[in-house]
């Protein structure tokens, strides 16, 4: 599934964003992903949302992605296991909850509070990107309405507030270090000759 979205550019203008999100059905389609990247750096975002304990131990340790989304209004195929967590986080991908749940209500939203607030537990509220999830319009919510609905997940306000802004800019960064080469810089080691060492008096320095 892809999306677009808009974000603001350095000139203060509005730009356009393009996200892939891939549902991991089963480990093929994680090894496919990895061996795919020149097809995933026409995307700002890519987003893995596993779908089993296999799928989701590789989104958190091998995936070149920027971000794991989870369906937390129903319940969870696989187990968060902490070290798991760790692992993404350690690689600087962030965890996206979808609010949209939280709107329609029904049984849907019990799980959506519940695991949501188990992610915010395991993951810390540093780790966390709220976005609408949203299928109509009638879904969407201001920030101050998402911020408050961060609330029910276990986000206090300041860590809501973020998971609009600074760690949106987090997945968007982590996005252009991806793209540009992985972010990876290369470093050269080298020797010196001693005969090539002046020494220096401190005295006269």
């Amino acid at each position: 599934m892809t999306s677009q979205r808009l974000s603001k550019s350095k000139d203060g203008l509005l730009g356009l964003r393009r996200r892939l999100t891939v549902l991991l059905e089963d480990p093929a389609t994680s090894a496919l992903m990895n061996s795919a990247q020149s097809v995933l750096t026409a995307y700002d975002i890519v987003a893995v949302q596993p779908t089993s304990d296999r799928t989701f131990q590789q989104a958190c340790s091998m995936l070149e992605a920027d971000l794991i989304t989870v369906d937390f209004s129903r319940r969870l195929p696989f187990r968060l296991r902490p070290q798991a967590v760790k692992q993404a986080l350690q690689r600087g991908l962030l965890f996206e909850i979808t609010y949209s749940g939280l709107v329609r209500g029904g049984a849907g939203r019990r799980q959506l509070i519940g695991q949501g607030a188990t992610l915010v537990r395991t993951v810390g509220a540093g780790g966390v990107v709220l976005s609408s999830g949203a299928l109509r319009s009638g879904e969407l919510r201001g920030a101050h309405d998402v911020i408050n609905l961060g609330g029910l997940l276990g986000l206090p306000m300041p860590a809501s507030q973020a998971a609009l802004s600074e760690q949106c800019r987090k997945v968007l960064q982590h996005g252009d270090a991806r793209r540009t080469y992985k972010g990876i810089f290369r470093v050269i080691s080298c020797q010196v000759d001693e005969s090539d060492v002046v020494d220096v008096d401190m005295d006269q320095v």
